[in-house]
């Protein structure tokens, strides 16, 4: 009888443990010429964020607590503890969304991702663009960059430049639902892996957001699912060749 119980005794703390809540991560990487960043959220409550220029390495910022509404998102923290004062600064909102989320800024939320401000985009701006170019985004740091151009006939070129090489891949797009999917014509592998799993990234007004997931399971049993977001920024100005 004293074995039964045990052994049933265990098979329960085994499930207990296999069935444990998964912790969910969601990285945001924004990565733009005086606009570079990771913000890290963890299962909804708190965040880290993480900054970084061309010559200095990624580091933690700040940390803090997440106010989460449907459609809107907050980050909290005590600003007084910075040691980089610079970053809340007034004239620092002008190049980048830091000092909004340092703040305490509302940003909108769409799809479980938070939607930063395009710093110099006005909506306005994406009249002047080339004839036959529906849009173009940019994700970049001034050294090397990936830039999408969705075109008015149905078709993409997804471009990979950098200081030694320029890379170039054609295919179709199309949107449902505020989501565009892309057929590249190698189907075997495509540069757009590099931000999202499925060839598929979301759209918004002023970005297109891609998705990749990873999970792991630690020793203990529990299960991690990191959810990381690429944007890529839509331009504002496009000038005729």
């Amino acid at each position: 009888m004293r074995i039964l119980t045990t052994f049933i005794l265990t098979v329960i703390f085994l499930q207990q443990c296999c069935s444990q809540t998964a912790d969910t991560i969601r990285i945001y990487d924004y990565l733009k010429l005086g606009d570079t960043w990771k913000l890290k959220i963890k299962n909804n409550k708190t965040f880290t964020l993480y900054t970084s220029s061309l010559f200095t390495k990624e580091d933690i910022t700040s940390t803090g607590t997440c106010k989460i509404a449907d459609t809107t998102i907050q980050f909290l923290c005590d600003i007084s503890k910075l040691k980089n004062k610079y970053l809340v600064k007034e004239r620092l909102r002008q190049f980048s969304n830091i000092p909004f989320i340092l703040c305490g800024d509302t940003f909108p939320k769409q799809n479980n991702f938070f939607v930063p401000r395009n710093i110099n985009y006005e909506p306005e701006d994406s009249t002047i663009i080339p004839k036959g170019i529906c849009a173009r985004y940019y994700r970049g740091d001034g050294l090397s960059s990936n830039i999408i151009e969705l075109k008015q006939d149905g078709t993409y070129v997804f471009s990979d430049n950098d200081c030694i090489a320029h890379f170039k891949e054609e295919g179709t797009w199309a949107l449902n639902n505020e989501i565009i999917s892309f057929t590249p014509k190698e189907e075997k592998w495509s540069m757009l892996e590099w931000v999202t799993k499925d060839r598929k990234l979301y759209l918004t007004e002023s970005y297109l957001v891609g998705k990749k997931v990873a999970k792991k399971v630690t020793q203990t049993k529990k299960t991690i699912v990191t959810e990381t977001f690429f944007f890529l920024s839509k331009e504002p100005i496009y000038l005729n060749d």
